[in-house]
């Protein structure tokens, strides 16, 4: 929530797998009613499982969220707090890693040295499961929220709250 005074931050990260990031947020009191906070949020990193059967990284993360703040005192008991929050995220989310396999399945025996090739290379190295395209997912949200709140006696306020969220969502 926005504060009256002055002031932010900004942090960076980096990590395994090219991970990177960052993050900032400013905090502006304009005069003695308004306050307004923006922040954002930014983080990339390759994949921690890799497909031997085209060469592929799963487990990617590349998203980024927006977000701003304002509150204002409009007059004597009268404030209103608004809330615009957006985040997108594109990933290559990590597929699965065949461990085991029903003894009972007519397959068994064509999945045994799959399965002891799969142990071998352990559960971040993936064999023959290679999916045309690959995991891609992305998702978009909006969300926007706004409180207004009259006070009507010292003990009795009237508080109203909107809400609006739009989401996209596509996962292979």
């Amino acid at each position: 929530r926005p504060e009256k005074d002055m002031g932010g931050y900004v942090m960076a990260t980096l990590g395994n797998y090219a991970r990177k990031g960052l993050e900032g947020v400013i905090n502006v009191p304009i005069g003695d009613s308004v306050q307004v906070r923006a922040g954002a949020m930014w983080n990339k990193s390759r994949g921690y499982i890799h497909d031997g059967a085209n060469g592929r990284r799963y487990g990617n993360e590349d998203y980024y969220i927006l977000r701003l703040g304002v509150n204002a005192e409009i007059a004597p008991g009268l404030e209103n707090y608004l809330v615009v929050n957006y985040y997108d995220s594109k990933d290559d989310r990590p597929s699965w890693t065949p461990w085991a396999a029903n003894p009972a399945s007519n397959a068994y025996d064509k999945l045994v040295p799959i399965l002891e090739e799969q142990k071998a290379l352990g559960r971040y190295h993936l064999v023959g499961t290679s999916i045309e395209g690959g995991n891609r997912g992305t998702r978009k949200l909006l969300n926007i929220v706004n409180h207004t709140t009259v006070e009507l006696t010292d003990s009795i306020k009237l508080r109203n709250i909107f809400g609006y969220a739009r989401v996209k969502s596509f996962s292979r």
